[in-house]
């Protein structure tokens, strides 16, 4: 897998931030998703057009694939109706201001992206109270179970991720990746 790749495929699953939401394991709309990163129809095999709709264990996510592609705002809410995630795409990749929140509202993550790279970001312990801050496309961000714990760690070196740890909610590691080579079992 190339770095590209990995950085579009780690960025989408972090992107996570809800990473769970994207996995084609739940519910969804006629489409299926591709080692290459689109969207394909399920019944034709042909490149989706349409609405993206997933649900899993209560929660939602959902937007719009053009030609494959993510484009446009994709929305996540948690089992108890709350806004999860706001994501923004242009040609499948992250464009823009991409927001998370715990279920109960407060901010959890606000990371800016242009054209797939990352620009800065700032992430939030459950109490509200900013916890890490990377800028110029360089830095270290944590994200935080509402337990207080840590969920993932990420670390950008001039807009490309460079490393991608993910927790369980007991704090033991789960993935561990430096460039595109995973350490680790995976999630």
């Amino acid at each position: 897998m190339s770095m590209n790749s990995w950085i579009r495929g780690g960025i989408a699953l972090v992107s996570l931030l809800c990473v769970a939401c994207v996995a084609p394991q739940g519910e969804n709309t006629g489409w299926e998703q591709r080692d290459d990163g689109l969207y394909y129809h399920r019944g034709t095999q042909r490149l989706y057009d349409g609405k993206f709709q997933y649900t899993s264990a209560g929660e939602g996510f959902s937007g719009n694939v053009v030609g494959g592609r993510r484009e446009g705002l994709f929305t996540g809410t948690h089992a108890n109706g709350k806004e999860k995630t706001q994501l923004r795409y242009h040609n499948n990749q992250l464009h823009g201001v991409q927001r998370t929140w715990f279920s109960t509202g407060q901010l959890r993550t606000e990371l800016d992206y242009a054209q797939g790279r990352f620009v800065r970001g700032t992430t939030y312990l459950p109490d509200g109270k900013e916890a890490t801050r990377a800028a110029e496309g360089t830095g270290q961000l944590s994200a935080y179970y509402e337990n207080g714990k840590v969920n993932w760690e990420k670390t950008w070196e001039k807009g490309a991720q460079v490393r991608d740890r993910v927790f369980d909610e007991n704090g033991d590691i789960k993935v561990d990746r430096w460039g595109d080579k995973p350490k680790g079992r995976a999630p």
